[in-house]
């Protein structure tokens, strides 16, 4: 997975690729032909259980491992993500360029290798409330940036200009900030 794609293949139990690798687009037609070649993989090739298995990206991964929570693919795909450490160290294992060969392919063979590590306990599990926290943990994380910029900034005012610590106003109006980049010095204030 990548911002704005994703790269697939079809391995089965032997490492034998069963579909050529192929990219979609991540965006609702993309996610809705993964979809579709699921299920026709499902029909075609007589799969009771398939893995949906995405290196773990920062979230550009959520939307892929969505696509397995639809229902009339819940019942045979499971989705996992896999740690960016240990994809990396399949690629030295398997002797293969990051950039010039493809990610999905090692991503498959490391999942058949090691097929008895996943389990549908391991699944990837769909939580609503993710990007709400996400946002709420940044806004807070903004605070606290905020109150230490202020803090540095008083630190500064204290040791330039004492004077002004008298008068500062309670809240930082725009206005207070203007003052020390436009007037310098005591003497221009």
């Amino acid at each position: 997975m990548s911002k704005g794609y994703g790269d697939f293949v079809l391995l089965d139990t032997c490492k034998k690729v069963v579909e050529e690798s192929f990219r979609l687009d991540d965006n609702k037609q993309g996610h809705d032909i993964l979809k579709r070649q699921l299920l026709h993989w499902k029909k075609e090739h007589s799969v009771a259980r398939l893995l949906l298995v995405t290196e773990s990206t920062g979230g550009y991964e959520d939307n892929w491992l969505r696509v397995s929570k639809d229902k009339a693919l819940c019942s045979f795909v499971e989705s996992y993500r896999i740690n960016a450490k240990i994809i990396f160290h399949e690629y030295e294992a398997q002797r293969r360029n990051s950039i010039d060969d493809g990610s999905a392919l090692t991503i498959a063979e490391h999942v058949v290798k090691n097929l008895e590590n996943f389990s549908v306990t391991k699944s990837f599990h769909e939580t609503a409330y993710t990007p709400a926290r996400s946002l709420v943990r940044h806004y807070a994380s903004l605070q606290q940036e905020r109150s230490s910029h202020k803090n540095g900034l008083l630190k500064l005012i204290y040791q330039y200009l004492p004077s002004l610590e008298a008068i500062k106003p309670s809240e930082w109006p725009s206005y207070w900030l203007e003052i020390f980049v436009r007037y310098g010095s005591r003497k221009s204030i």
